[in-house]
């Protein structure tokens, strides 16, 4: 609403100054709403990028978490842990870990 007051503000600061004054004069509800189209397209594609690096962050934290527990459950399984104990200090599922499990021992031999 605030850029709607500002843009017949606009509008009437050039209609006073006499720049395109005919046009303004003659077309004026046009105007007002291609300028409006602008804003909203303006809008829109700010809201679009902020939402893309919103979900860009989030996906990196999750890959970073995520990485985080595989390297806590790698160390507990060169330490020899219990498996159940892995899975409930990193996080991970069974399958995961069995997995990490499988891929350290191949590293071994």
């Amino acid at each position: 609403m605030k850029l709607k007051i500002n843009m017949i503000h606009v509008n009437i600061i050039y209609k006073d100054k006499n720049v395109l004054k005919e046009y303004l004069e003659s077309r004026e509800q046009e105007v007002l709403d291609m300028l409006m189209e602008l804003y909203d397209q303006e809008e829109v594609m700010r809201s679009y990028l902020e939402s893309e690096r919103y979900e860009a962050a989030e996906e990196a934290a999750r890959k970073a978490e995520n990485a985080t527990k595989v390297e806590m459950a790698r160390e507990m399984i060169h330490g020899n842990e219990l498996l159940e104990k892995i899975i409930r200090y990193s996080g991970l599922s069974r399958e995961i870990v069995l997995e990490l499990q499988k891929e350290e021992l191949q590293m071994v031999t």
